[in-house]
């Protein structure tokens, strides 16, 4: 049976944490003990992932073929002074159940039981804390760059994300649900990912070139080896997964909220 999406989403995220290093603090993954291919043949978690999975989205057959709409200059340097800079406001944290409400694969805990751990799935994540939001749109080029994508930049949202070797952002979807929190009075429709003023959109921006072992799936399908600055559409509702498993950093950005123009950046 197919969930409801909106139904399951009615109440998305509880209000963030005042001190980011809560995240950390008070992880249950931190202190779950670890799942050993013994407990995993026993107790095959991975069935109610996959079935949660499928019943909210996910298939095994369609693909998707990103293409860069769009490339920003982006000077690397700078995020990585950015980051050394604004480390006591990053959101550093597990793939796990942190302020979430809504039923999902974290608040069922199944990370946890398919032995993802805290020393697997460790995030860097800026966006949220102090003044991050409008030094990464800062970073990212102003209201040129942003409104050139389209976005309205009063309700744009950026995120920076770190993911050092050997660290996975598992198989999931997007509920936005940061944004649509801060954003009710817009009316804003998960099924349909609209609000009042648009079309609610997320994109994904390459700040680092790709290396080996950098992966990110979309559906059935891997993105091309991405440059640096490239922007690609992330599609409504549809399961993906990110990775470090190479040697380099990985380091990305997302933006999220109402495209209302068409976006006049070419992506060359």
């Amino acid at each position: 049976m197919k969930l409801n999406k909106s139904e399951l989403f009615k109440e998305i995220y509880n209000d963030l944490p005042k001190d980011p290093g809560d995240l950390i603090k008070n992880s249950q993954m931190a202190r779950h003990t670890e799942v050993t291919l013994e407990d995993f043949l026993e107790t095959r978690p991975d069935k109610e992932w996959e079935e949660y999975a499928l019943n909210t989205g996910a298939d095994i057959t369609s693909e998707y073929n990103a293409q860069p709409l769009s490339r920003l200059k982006i000077n690397q340097k700078a995020f990585e002074q950015f980051m050394a800079s604004n480390i006591d406001v990053c959101e550093k944290k597990y793939y796990e159940k942190t302020y979430q409400k809504a039923i999902s694969e974290l608040t069922l805990n199944l990370p946890m039981q398919c032995g993802y751990n805290h020393r697997n799935t460790c995030e860097y994540n800026w966006g949220e804390y102090g003044d991050t939001q409008e030094k990464l749109k800062e970073l990212l080029g102003g209201r040129k760059a942003i409104e050139g994508l389209g976005f309205d930049y009063n309700t744009a949202s950026v995120r920076l994300l770190a993911y050092l070797p050997g660290q996975i952002l598992p198989w999931h979807f997007d509920n936005m649900g940061n944004w649509f929190k801060k954003n009710q009075g817009l009316n804003p429709n998960l099924d349909t990912m609209t609000c009042d003023l648009g079309d609610i959109k997320r994109y994904f921006i390459a700040i680092t070139d790709w290396h080996w072992g950098h992966v990110l799936q979309i559906a059935n399908s891997y993105f091309p080896k991405w440059k640096s600055g490239e922007v690609y559409d992330i599609p409504k509702g549809v399961y993906h997964l990110s990775a470090n498993i190479g040697i380099r950093l990985k380091l990305t950005a997302s933006i999220t909220g109402v495209v209302k123009e068409k976006n006049k950046t070419p992506p060359v």
